[in-house]
C-alpha cells in the first residue's frame, strides 16, 4: 500500500464524504499556502487575484468532493484545478480588456462619424478576405477572432490537434493581413 506522503496526502481528501466540513478545514490549513505558491508560479503581482483562484479551486473541491475523495492523487488534482482556473481568470482578463474600437471614440460629429463608417468598412474587407480563405482556415479564423474560443474549445470542434489549430490559425491570420494591409495606406 502506498505511503501518504505530503504531496499524497489523501487523509483529508477521503474525510470529504463523512466529515466535510472538518476536512475542508484541515484541506484549507495545509493546502493552502501550497496552492498559493503554486499559482503565484503563474500570476506573479496580484496577491487578490492569486485569492481569488484559491477560494475557487476549494470550492471545487468543495462541490465535487466526493470525486476528490475517491482520487489516488488528490493533491494534484486539485493544483490542476487552480491551473485551470488561473488559465479561466486569464481569458476573463483579456476579454475584458479588449473593449470594441468604437468605445474608444471621444471625437464629436462628422470624424465620429467618418471613423465609424472607416471601421464599418475595414469589418467588410476583413470578412471579404475571410470568404477567400479555405474551409478549415475560415472556421479557425472566425472562431479564434470572432468567437473568441480557446485553442482547447478549437480542437475539440474541428477533431485536430492543437498545433494544426495553431499552424492554421497563423495561416488564416496571414493570409487576411495580406489581403487588408493595402486597405491601410488610405492613413499613410
Amino acid at each position: 500500500m502506498e505511503k501518504d506522503t505530503p504531496h499524497n496526502d489523501r487523509t483529508y481528501f477521503r474525510l470529504l464524504v463523512d466529515r466535510p466540513d472538518e476536512a475542508m478545514e484541515a484541506i484549507y490549513a495545509r493546502y493552502y499556502g501550497q496552492m498559493f505558491a503554486f499559482i503565484r508560479c503563474f500570476i506573479i503581482d496580484d496577491d487578490d487575484l492569486i485569492k481569488d483562484v484559491v477560494q475557487e479551486t476549494l470550492i471545487v473541491v468543495w462541490e465535487d468532493r466526493e470525486k476528490f475523495a475517491a482520487l489516488d492523487n488528490p493533491y494534484f488534482y486539485m493544483l490542476t484545478v487552480a491551473k485551470y482556473k488561473t488559465h479561466e481568470k486569464f481569458r476573463e482578463k483579456e476579454k475584458q480588456s479588449k473593449a470594441p474600437l468604437e468605445e474608444g471614440y471621444n471625437i464629436s460629429g462628422d470624424d465620429k462619424a467618418d471613423g465609424k463608417l472607416l471601421l464599418e468598412e475595414l469589418q467588410e474587407e476583413i470578412h471579404r478576405a475571410v470568404e477567400k480563405l479555405p474551409a478549415t482556415q475560415q472556421a479557425i479564423f472566425r472562431d479564434s477572432k470572432m468567437n473568441e474560443l480557446s485553442d482547447k474549445e478549437m480542437m475539440e470542434r474541428h477533431s485536430l490537434a492543437r498545433q494544426t489549430v495553431k499552424n492554421t490559425r497563423s495561416k488564416a491570420i496571414k493570409a487576411v493581413w495580406e489581403h487588408v494591409k493595402s486597405w491601410f495606406t488610405i492613413f499613410i
